[in-house]
């Protein structure tokens, strides 16, 4: 997780490459989980939707943000932290819903 990390703060990256990294690092937390058909579905999701996440725009601005979630959800993994690696991922979880609500969701 965190030489991924490490990749996903390069400045240079496309949101596809990006993307791809972002994958790579939650796919840590969930294949932990050893359930199988769990895995699956949430593999299978992520790819549907990338086709509508991979958008430099949406990616470019929230990249600094993005690093302070992932560190903190890598930090509290590291530490074997439940409680702290809950509210990391309930905060990313959050941001990132908003910000896909704020792009894809309008009040026409």
């Amino acid at each position: 997780m965190g030489r991924v990390l490490e990749q996903m703060r390069d400045r240079t990256l496309n949101a596809s490459k990006w993307y791809d990294l972002n994958q790579l690092f939650h796919s840590y937390l969930f294949r932990s989980s050893s359930w199988p058909t769990m895995i699956q579905k949430i593999e299978n999701g992520r790819e549907n939707l990338k086709r509508f996440q991979v958008d430099d725009e949406l990616v470019d601005p929230n990249f600094d943000a993005f690093d302070d979630e992932h560190a903190a959800i890598f930090n509290s993994v590291q530490e074997r932290n439940l409680e702290a690696a809950s509210e990391a991922l309930k905060v990313h979880f959050d941001n990132s819903l908003a910000l896909l609500e704020a792009k894809f969701c309008t009040s026409d």
